[in-house]
């Protein structure tokens, strides 16, 4: 958590996003967003350059979905302490472009059907943890930011795929 925390002030620009009220779209109306865990949505969709975070306050009740439906892109996501087993779900058309750490729980179903596209850019370096869960679509890497700084991430378990 310390390090999720770390990325997220190292950027001026970014806003820490936190997902509440339950089950939803990501890229729908702007209600399951807050700057503050548990707090009241409606403070925007994430941006590229901003953080995602789903915890203890994302989820009251077991059974409850997060989807993503087209193209959307975020510097971090942190699933850590989420609780009652929500799934992360994105279709086979959709992508999600993360440019940071993405950090996953055992505490939550990964249904990803489409291309997760991890772009780690510039000279931090970032982690990836899976918490042994599975995809089902694609997942590219990308670690070059175009002016030869070459990122890094650490593999934090198993990375696990159905797909290429």
């Amino acid at each position: 958590m310390f390090a999720l925390l770390l990325l997220i002030s190292n950027s001026s620009d970014a806003t820490a996003f936190y997902w509440v009220g339950n089950g939803g779209t990501w890229n729908g109306l702007s209600t399951h967003w807050s700057t503050v865990s548990g707090g009241a949505g409606g403070a925007g969709v994430p941006s590229s350059a901003d953080s995602v975070i789903f915890d203890a306050n994302s989820f009251s009740v077991s059974g409850q979905t997060v989807n993503i439906i087209g193209d959307r892109s975020c510097k971090n996501i942190s699933w850590q302490g989420v609780t009652n087993m929500p799934t992360f779900q994105c279709n086979i058309t959709s992508t999600l472009s993360v440019s940071g750490s993405l950090v996953f729980s055992p505490n939550m179903i990964l249904d990803f059907q489409g291309i997760l596209d991890l772009k780690f850019g510039g000279v931090l370096d970032f982690d990836l943890n899976t918490a042994d869960l599975t995809f089902d679509g694609t997942i590219r890497f990308d670690a070059d930011d175009g002016a030869g700084a070459i990122s890094a991430w650490f593999l934090q378990n198993d990375l696990e795929t159905t797909s290429n």
